[in-house]
């Protein structure tokens, strides 16, 4: 199983090399790689040429309303998350056998057999690359559009900082992580639900990936699972609102 999932974890970087695709997101960090992208030429934090006063529960220029803010970057990770299921979707429909004649072709050593199979896989990855590609520049076009919209908050006189009560701000932290919670056992839930489309389109794919019945079987996968991530984006919307709600009424500044 370790030596499955490695040869996967390697196909996937390959095929990322190739087609120009950063595979930053498997490590935590921005789908271009290295630091996330900035808004306008300002940091998130500065979006709209705004800033807050570190310290002080005023502002110093105007910023973008953080709410709206927060909703705009999760519903961004949700579709860059829902960009790299139907990327795993598209390499494990498409891909396996290319993938697993690699495998058995690299099995004695990195022999020239062994690197035209890999080559032969990394090929066959590239439209799934490129679809992948494009959903992140789709998902990176609505964030900007997001944040566009959002209403800006003007400065107020600095008063100093105020507090706020902790006891009640670690409350809603935890009822913001049993609300996710439950919204990501929700989604595996009907994830879950697709599994008679997911093993039906391996199936009809495996013999011949560019037939009618596999693409037909693909968008029957695709067709079950958008159901599973639009409401998993919404409810962790909901749960994100929430939690502002109720560390608004804990005193003192709420950061976004």
């Amino acid at each position: 199983m370790k030596s499955k999932t490695a040869w996967m974890v390697l196909a996937l970087v390959g095929a990322f090399s190739v087609s120009g695709v950063s595979p930053g997101w498997a490590h935590g960090r921005d789908d271009r790689g290295g630091k996330p992208p900035k808004m306008g030429g300002h940091d998130d934090h500065d979006h709209h040429g705004g800033g807050w006063m570190p310290g002080n529960s005023c502002t110093v220029r105007p910023v973008i309303d953080p709410v709206c803010k927060a909703q705009c970057d999760s519903a961004e990770r949700s579709c860059k998350a829902q960009a790299r299921t139907a990327l795993q979707s598209c390499l494990g429909a498409n891909c396996a056998d290319a993938l697993a004649a690699a495998q058995s072709a690299c099995a004695g050593g990195r022999t020239q057999e062994c690197m035209d199979a890999w080559q032969a896989y990394i090929q066959c990855a590239q439209p799934c690359t490129s679809a992948y590609r494009a959903a992140l520049a789709d998902c990176r076009a609505a964030e900007d559009a997001c944040k566009a919209g959002c209403p800006t908050i003007v400065p107020t006189p600095c008063v100093g900082p105020t507090p706020v009560d902790p006891v009640c701000k670690a409350q809603c932290r935890l009822t913001s992580a049993q609300c996710q919670a439950a919204a990501q056992q929700t989604s595996v839930t009907c994830v879950q639900g697709c599994s008679d489309e997911i093993a039906a389109a391996r199936q009809v794919c495996s013999s011949n990936p560019s037939s009618a019945d596999c693409q037909a079987a693909l968008a029957a996968v695709r067709a079950c699972l958008t159901p599973c991530s639009t409401q998993l984006r919404s409810d962790l919307l909901a749960c994100k609102t929430a939690e502002q709600t109720c560390r608004a009424g804990c005193g003192g500044t709420v950061n976004p």
